[in-house]
């Protein structure tokens, strides 16, 4: 693994400290730290993971229909698929911020879907076991020293409630920010006044909607 900022990505050949590989990353364009990523940088991956796990977050709670594992878990492991693909010479085609983020959001929903497969392999008896957080820390590069900003993803899903909210007058905004919050169906059907099967439907609609509209949820940073 390369922590160490390659020459044909920077204008200078003098060698850069750690602290001016830090700030240099810190200023670099997104598309520039998807070119340091594909050489395998370190700094540019845990500034990746700074700038995009906010909503990466949201858009895995969102998505996932049973809590089978937190959102940080499920967008660690799509990150960790990313670098352990990029360690195997793949994903070389992709360059722009719009092809690395059709990339990211597919390896989020494919963690999503393994972890569901896994699970129910293991109430079947089977003997695969998931890749737990402890594991995929200890193959990823540390991103502890950077990490995403917390308000990044409570403005995602603030954002994907107000525009559900002004498509439809069914609440449906508010019936998925309860339902990211861990509320029972039940209680959501309370709150809202319907039962328990509408509530079921509504967040249907949710899903087809958000699988629909994926290229304009600004999961990108602004």
């Amino acid at each position: 693994m390369s922590t160490t900022l390659s020459h044909s990505c920077v204008a200078s050949t003098t060698p850069l400290s750690p602290l001016e590989q830090f700030h240099q990353v810190q200023e670099a364009d997104d598309e520039t730290l998807i070119a340091w990523l594909k050489e395998l940088n370190e700094l540019a991956l845990e500034e990746l993971i700074r700038r995009y796990s906010g909503r990466l977050c949201g858009y895995a709670c969102l998505r996932m229909d049973d809590r089978v594992d937190t959102p940080e878990v499920i967008v660690n492991g799509a990150f960790w698929t990313l670098w352990s693909g990029l360690e195997k010479g793949r994903y070389e085609d992709v360059e722009t911020v719009d092809e690395f983020l059709g990339l990211i959001i597919t390896l989020v929903k494919n963690s999503i879907y393994k972890t569901a497969r896994d699970l129910k392999t293991q109430k079947r008896g089977g003997n695969h076991k998931r890749r737990n957080f402890e594991y995929i820390l200890a193959v990823t590069p540390d991103s502890s020293s950077s990490p995403y900003e917390p308000e990044a993803y409570g403005e995602f899903i603030e954002s994907i409630r107000n525009q559900l909210n002004s498509i439809s007058d069914k609440r449906l905004g508010d019936i998925l920010a309860m339902r990211v919050q861990g509320w029972l169906l039940t209680e959501i059907g309370e709150r809202v006044g319907i039962q328990k099967g509408t509530v079921r439907t509504r967040l249907k609609m949710i899903k087809r909607w958000l699988t629909k509209n994926t290229g304009k949820l600004q999961i990108a940073p602004a």
